[in-house]
């Protein structure tokens, strides 16, 4: 609770619950929360700044607490409000956080219901739990994962007092138009929220970005084009189709085709390219500002994540094998994918960690791009490619272009030069040796490593999830 504005909150196991205490913390006693450099998104459950001042376990509890000021007579004052997760996402979330990843178990082997990383055996006993009251107690594992409905005295109080408000990982702005409204008819100020906001949005959290935008944003000022470019998501096409766009004259003028662009020496180079939304406002050449940004189409390439992942490996670590030169990269494993993929999580989990390389640059999640944080569902048109598909992307681009008011001969030019010919870093045809990467892909420690580090790309871009077992 936070009596300065009247605020109760009913925070619950895997629906941001950690996320919520700590705002709550915040407007509790915001000068205190700041002055010890405490943030939202580095709190953590076990080690949070409020603990035991600002909670209680029932809403008796809470009355009963004097610095809490809340009574049966002013209860209709306050703003009551809990937030609420798609229960599926839920689950996933949580057996993916608790059984596969921490595999709580290890240490405590009647976690996870004594099943590991079982979900049917796992499923089987929650149910018992729920079904026999005798089973039914206050461990880690009822704690995560009874229903959302089992919460907060819900029976009693639900419909009579709680503002619900709905959580998904996959629409960070939607839940925060919700949660900033609560605040506002609650008479949080302005700056408060701004301070929430900013470090909701853009704090480092264990899945957040942190500044790989490495000139990933180019701009095709003609038709108001956008395009988000994220390594092994067909990044040098894209890039070269703005640039031809961007000045189709002087892209054909010399002799440039889509397929024989390259990263580090590209026609575009400095020209149409930027490393945030900012930056593109402030280039002249962009005409890119806050008053016209909604009539600019803003697209990403989206890939399958273990598409993506297989095809950078092999690119990097299998075929150009550029640890011989440079023998830190891919994470100092070579071709070992077990290897690789601890490090990866290594460097995403410790911010210390955290520098934009080869490594973190081709293989962080497609999220962290662009600050999707931010301006992901508000803005961007989502494409996904497959190798396995091009007409059915070509489909999709080309209907971008048409909605963009783009000429159709520019559209056939694009086309041709797309639909022939392979770029530099296509890994198609390496047949053996993606099987090979599959396969230790497939070993179950290295499975749920990957699962653990892309995760959140399934759930935001709506990617099926491979099967846990």
């Amino acid at each position: 609770f936070a009596p300065p504005y009247n605020l109760r909150a009913c925070v619950i196991h895997k629906s941001i619950s950690t996320v919520m205490a700590a705002i709550i913390c915040l407007l509790y006693d915001t000068e205190k929360f700041l002055a010890n450099n405490r943030t939202i998104n580095t709190e953590f459950s076990d080690n949070r700044f409020c603990v035991g001042k600002n909670e209680a376990k029932s809403i008796d509890a809470i009355k009963a607490k004097k610095n809490s000021n809340y009574t049966d007579e002013n209860a209709h004052l306050w703003t009551h409000m809990v937030v609420i997760r798609e229960p599926m996402e839920r689950f996933v979330s949580g057996f993916i956080d608790k059984c596969i990843v921490e595999k709580i178990w290890l240490n405590h082997k009647w976690y996870c219901f004594g099943c590991k990383d079982d979900v049917s055996c796992f499923l089987r006993r929650l149910d018992k739990v729920m079904t026999y009251p005798s089973l039914l107690s206050h461990t880690i594992d009822t704690n995560h994962f009874v229903p959302q409905s089992w919460y907060c005295e819900m029976g009693t109080y639900m419909y009579s007092n709680y503002t619900v408000l709905r959580y998904s990982r996959g629409d960070p702005e939607g839940f925060w138009d919700q949660l900033s409204s609560v605040f506002r008819k609650a008479n949080v100020p302005e700056k408060k929220i701004n301070i929430i906001h900013d470090q909701l949005m853009s704090g480092e959290t264990k899945h957040s970005t942190f500044g790989l935008t490495d000139y990933k944003q180019k701009y095709a000022p003609p038709y108001n084009l956008r395009a988000c470019v994220i390594p092994k998501s067909i990044s040098t096409v894209m890039a070269a189709i703005i640039c031809l766009l961007y000045d189709t004259e002087k892209f054909l003028a010399n002799n440039k085709t889509i397929n024989k662009e390259y990263s580090d020496y590209r026609f575009c180079a400095g020209k149409n390219e930027a490393r945030s939304i900012d930056a593109i406002k402030a280039k002249k050449n962009s005409n890119y500002t806050d008053e016209n940004a909604h009539l600019w189409t803003h697209t990403v390439v989206i890939r399958e994540p273990m598409e993506r992942f297989v095809s950078g490996f092999l690119d990097k670590c299998v075929v150009e094998k550029i640890w011989l030169k440079w023998k830190k990269t891919c994470f100092g494993c070579k071709e070992d994918v077990s290897c690789f993929l601890k490090r990866l999580d290594r460097t995403m989990t410790y911010p210390s960690l955290r520098k934009l390389t080869m490594d973190t640059h081709h293989f962080v999640p497609q999220s962290w791009y662009c600050e999707m944080g931010t301006y992901m569902y508000n803005n961007y048109t989502v494409l996904r490619y497959s190798r396995s598909d091009p007409e059915g992307f070509w489909d999709q681009l080309s209907s971008v272009f048409r909605k963009a008011n783009v000429p159709e001969e520019k559209i056939n030019i694009i086309h041709d030069q797309l639909m022939t010919g392979e770029t530099k870093h296509s890994t198609f045809g390496l047949t053996d040796s993606k099987q090979k990467v599959l396969k230790e892909l497939h070993e179950p420690e290295n499975f749920k490593l990957f699962l653990k580090i892309y995760y959140y790309d399934y759930i935001l871009f709506g990617f099926p999830l491979p099967d846990i077992k």
